[in-house]
């Protein structure tokens, strides 16, 4: 049963209270979900409040596909913040004739149709700080087996704990380190209950750097979700100056954290850690070349590529882009590039790793 998808599951329950039993067991929960990071999806928005489930392993084939859809209410989506264990947190905001005051959180699971009432609601303060310049990650924390909410602004990381039910201020920046995807609105990646951004340090002061702003260097910030303790990781020394990186993010693929950018408008280079934390551990996975007719885009330079899945053998690569509508299929082996065959009207750029699960919402 361990290996059946959610909705053939809650229609066996009705079958005999033995069923039923078994399928709701706490045991049985976390059993489905280790079969089901077998089959993964992409989670992604459309329209207003759409959400549509693609599973990659129909994308790799590049097979003509029906998108399963999900139609959310206004009040309770806004955004879609991340996922966790088949759980997807959707963020809501309020606003005013002027500007945003109050914001709160939903966990939802799609699989079940089940949703949590509003958690984590905060209002605008005294701080020059509103739910709208605020970053936020979803993630969990293994040590506690609890979801946690790290919501991160321009020098402070502040986490709204599940289990307390409480926003609690842990860490301060320091002073000329901005977080990039503070910056670009995004969300931060997690892996084995640690948190990563992609920051850099700049040396004006907080009023200039809209401006004018230099950049010293790139870091990448880890927050471990157990001890809430802050590090900075180093990424690849692949370049002398900033300016040669373009677009410059990071992701997790194959279990890895990976770092990825367009490198002078000619090329697109995604690199992984192998080992955590050893700097020494950076290897190049891909090096694609805009020149070689791979990309129709005009501007390489103002060109964004970001992955969005490899192959277990590393041979293929699926792209999203800032210039193209639909994903694209890389092939290390022959070294070409493939359009798929998926024309919805998508965001491929808000897009969320998720497996199908039993976990409750609570």
């Amino acid at each position: 049963m361990s290996f059946l998808p959610v909705k053939s599951l809650m229609r066996l329950k009705c079958v005999s209270k033995s069923w039923n039993t078994l399928i709701s067991d706490p045991r049985f929960v976390p059993l489905h979900l280790l079969r089901s990071q077998r089959n993964r999806n992409l989670l992604l928005t459309y329209g207003d409040f759409g959400l549509v489930s693609l599973p990659i392993s129909r994308l790799v084939d590049n097979t003509s596909l029906t998108l399963s859809s999900h139609q959310l209410k206004s009040d309770e989506c806004h955004h879609v913040i991340g996922s966790c264990n088949g759980l997807i947190c959707l963020f809501y905001r309020t606003r005013s004739t002027i500007e945003f005051k109050n914001a709160w959180f939903r966990i939802w699971n799609p699989a079940t149709g089940t949703m949590s009432d509003r958690l984590g609601s905060f209002h605008k303060s005294r701080s020059k700080f509103t739910p709208k310049t605020l970053g936020y990650t979803f993630a969990y924390d293994i040590s506690t087996s609890n979801y946690k909410i790290v919501a991160f602004g321009y020098r402070f990381i502040k986490v709204f704990c599940f289990n307390r039910n409480v926003w609690r201020e842990i860490q301060s920046l320091p002073d000329k380190m901005v977080i990039v995807d503070y910056l670009q609105y995004k969300k931060g990646v997690s892996l084995n209950g640690t948190l990563f951004w992609l920051a850099f340090l700049n040396e004006f002061p907080y009023n200039d750097w809209r401006d004018t702003f230099s950049l010293v260097r790139y870091l990448i910030i880890s927050l471990d979700l157990a001890t809430e303790t802050r590090r900075e990781l180093l990424p690849p020394p692949v370049f002398d100056e900033v300016s040669d990186v373009v677009h410059p993010s990071i992701s997790v693929l194959m279990n890895c954290l990976c770092f990825f950018y367009n490198f002078k408008g000619t090329h697109f280079v995604v690199w992984h850690m192998t080992q955590f934390g050893v700097k020494e551990s950076w290897t190049q996975l891909f090096k694609i070349s805009f020149e070689k007719g791979h990309f129709l885009c005009d501007f390489f330079s103002q060109l964004s590529l970001y992955p969005l899945y490899i192959s277990e053998n590393g041979a293929t690569l699926i792209l999203g882009s800032n210039r193209e509508c639909e994903p694209i299929i890389y092939n290390s082996r022959d070294n070409k590039v493939e359009r798929t065959r998926i024309i919805n009207e998508i965001d491929w750029r808000c897009y969320v790793g998720y497996v199908e699960s039993l976990a409750p919402i609570t």
